[in-house]
C-alpha cells in the first residue's frame, strides 16, 4: 500500500500552462501526435500500400491477355522489263492468350508478396513501439526532472532560511564560522545539482518536442496510479516480437522464390486465339485461328543453379535476422521486467528510509536546539533526508516507465 507522500509526489507533478492545450497531455496523446508526425512510421505504412499493389499486379497476371496488332508490308517489284510496281498489305490482327499452366511460377510469387507485405506490417508495428517506447521514456524523464527539481528548491530554501539562522546565530556567539561555511558550500553544491537537474529536464523536453513535433513548455498529466505499480505485468514472450515476426515473414518470402525460379524450368502452356484481316491491293484475308502456346527452356547454362544458391543465401540470412530478433526481444523482456521487480522492491526500502530519515532529521533538529549536537550533524540529516526523496521518487518514475514499457511490449 502506497503511502500518501508518494501518490502526491507521483500525480501532482506538471509543468508551466502549455501554449497549445488547454487541459494536460497525457502519455497516450502523445503517442497519438508521435505516429502522426514520424517520417518512419509513414514510411513503413507506405511500404504496406506498395505490397498491396504489388500483390493486385501479380493477380493479374492470371487473367487472359488480349493483345492488337496492326502493320502495313509496302513493297515495290517488277519481273524482268517490266515496270516497277508498288504493292500494300495493311493487316490488323487481335490475339487473345490465356495462362492455363506455367510451372506455378506466379503462384509462388504471390504468396513470396504476401509474405513482404506482412513483413511490411510487421514492420509498421515494430515502428510504432520503438517511437512509444521513446516517448515513454522521455515522458519520464521530463516528469522525473520536475520532481527533482521540485525536491532540490526546496530544500534550497530550507538552506538559505538555516544558512540566515547560522549567521544570526554567529553574530552572538551561538555558532562558530566553519558551520556557516559549511552550510553555504552545502548550499553551492545544491544550486549545481539544481542546474543539472534543469539540463536534464531540458534534454528530454527536447526529444518529446521532436518526437511530437508539439511545441515546448509542456503541461503533461500522468495517469499511471501508484496501485497499478503493483499488478504483475501481463505474460511476454520474444516470440511476439514485431521484429522477429518481420524477419520470419522476409524467410517465407525468399523460400518462395526458390519455388519461383524451380517453377521457371518447368514448361508454360497458353491458351492462345488470333484473328488476323489483312487487304492487300482490292481484295480482303482474314485469318481466325485458335491452339495452345508452349514454351519450355532447355537450356539456360546454369542461370538457375545460381539463382537458386543465391535465394537460399537471402533465406539463411533471413533465418539468422529472425534468430537474432528473437535473442534480442527476449533480453529486452528480461531487462525490462528485472527493472519493474527490482523497482519494487526498492521502492519498499526507500519508503521506510524515508519515514526513518524524517524521524531522525526532526530528533537531531530537538538535539540541536538543546545544544546538544553541532550544525553540522544537521546538515548532513538534512542531505540524507534529500538524497533520500530524490532516489525515492526517481525510483517511482523508473518503475512507472518498466511498467508501461512492459504493456507496450505485451500489445
Amino acid at each position: 500500500m502506497t503511502t500518501p507522500f508518494l501518490t502526491r509526489a507521483a500525480l501532482a507533478l506538471a509543468f508551466a500552462t502549455s501554449p497549445w492545450a488547454q487541459a494536460a497531455t497525457t502519455l497516450q496523446e502523445l503517442y497519438q501526435k508521435a505516429e502522426q508526425t514520424s517520417e518512419r512510421v509513414q514510411s513503413a505504412q507506405l511500404s504496406i500500400e506498395r505490397q498491396d499493389y504489388a500483390s493486385q499486379e501479380l493477380k493479374s497476371k492470371d487473367a487472359a491477355r488480349i493483345n492488337l496488332k496492326a502493320e502495313t508490308d509496302a513493297t515495290r517489284s517488277r519481273l524482268g522489263e517490266a515496270e516497277w510496281k508498288s504493292r500494300a498489305e495493311p493487316s490488323l490482327g487481335v490475339e487473345l492468350r490465356y495462362p492455363l499452366y506455367d510451372g506455378g511460377a506466379n503462384s509462388a510469387v504471390l504468396a513470396g508478396s504476401e509474405a513482404l507485405k506482412a513483413a511490411a506490417s510487421h514492420d509498421t508495428s515494430q515502428e510504432k513501439l520503438n517511437l512509444k517506447l521513446a516517448v515513454t521514456r522521455a515522458f519520464y524523464e521530463v516528469l522525473a526532472a520536475e520532481a527533482d527539481l521540485k525536491n532540490l528548491e526546496a530544500s534550497r530554501s530550507i538552506y538559505q532560511k538555516r544558512i540566515a539562522t547560522l549567521e544570526e546565530r554567529q553574530r552572538i556567539g551561538r555558532s562558530r564560522t566553519s558551520e556557516v561555511q559549511a552550510a553555504s558550500t552545502q548550499l553551492q553544491l545544491l544550486l549545481a545539482q539544481i542546474q543539472q537537474a534543469r539540463t536534464t529536464k531540458d534534454l528530454a523536453s527536447y526529444r518529446l518536442a521532436w518526437y511530437t513535433g508539439l511545441k515546448q513548455p509542456f503541461d503533461l498529466r500522468d495517469e499511471l496510479a501508484m496501485d497499478r505499480l503493483q499488478e504483475a505485468p501481463k505474460p511476454l514472450s520474444a516470440a511476439t516480437s514485431p521484429a522477429a515476426a518481420a524477419a520470419a515473414a522476409r524467410a517465407k518470402a525468399a523460400e518462395q522464390q526458390i519455388e519461383k525460379i524451380r517453377a521457371n524450368t518447368r514448361p508454360r502452356i497458353d491458351a492462345i486465339a488470333a484473328y488476323t484481316y489483312t487487304r492487300p491491293n482490292e481484295l480482303n484475308s482474314q485469318k481466325l485461328s485458335a491452339g495452345l502456346g508452349l514454351t519450355w527452356t532447355l537450356y539456360e547454362a546454369g542461370e538457375t543453379h545460381a539463382a537458386i544458391a543465391g535465394a537460399g543465401l537471402d533465406k539463411e540470412k533471413a533465418l539468422l535476422s529472425e534468430r537474432e530478433q528473437l535473442h534480442q526481444s527476449e533480453l529486452d523482456l528480461r531487462t525490462v521486467q528485472e527493472n519493474w521487480r527490482q523497482g519494487l522492491d526498492q521502492l519498499k526500502s526507500l519508503e521506510q528510509a524515508y519515514t526513518s530519515s524524517s524521524k531522525a532529521l526532526r530528533t537531531q533538529q530537538q538535539d540541536f536546539d538543546n545544544g546538544l549536537i553541532t550544525n553540522l550533524e544537521i546538515m548532513q540529516a538534512l542531505d540524507t533526508q534529500l538524497q533520500v526523496k530524490r532516489t525515492l521518487d526517481q525510483t517511482v518514475f523508473r518503475l512507472k516507465q518498466a511498467y508501461t514499457e512492459t504493456q507496450l511490449r505485451s500489445s
